[in-house]
């Protein structure tokens, strides 16, 4: 879809905050149990009781919270493995028309 100048994309904009799973989750973690324990520190201790009895997805999770995930590598390949071959007339043509306002791929009529 082509938006005119001016015209948003995304006319209702970004959710107000409260809306998302994610703060939804850090109100009730934060909240206190029966127990008088807030239920984030609950969890917390759960997941190391899992992980002290040899759960792999608990300590998994444990490490990825504590040291952040490993970085995965992607490589992008052409045919074969090869490099990835761009004509360089079609680019620089999808870059002027980009440049110029227009869309990267030309109209047909």
């Amino acid at each position: 879809m082509v938006w005119k100048k001016g015209e948003s994309g995304n006319p209702h904009g970004r959710p107000h905050r409260g809306e998302s799973m994610a703060d939804e989750l850090r109100i009730v973690l934060a909240l206190k149990g029966p127990d008088g324990r807030r239920n984030q520190r609950v969890i917390a201790e759960k997941l190391v009781e899992l992980g002290r009895e040899g759960n792999v997805l608990a300590i998994k999770e444990i490490y990825d919270r504590m040291d952040g995930k490993a970085p995965q590598l992607l490589e992008h390949t052409g045919k074969d493995g090869g490099p990835i071959n761009v004509a360089a007339s079609v680019l620089l043509g999808k870059l002027t028309r980009i440049a110029g306002g227009g869309d990267a791929e030309p109209k047909s009529d």
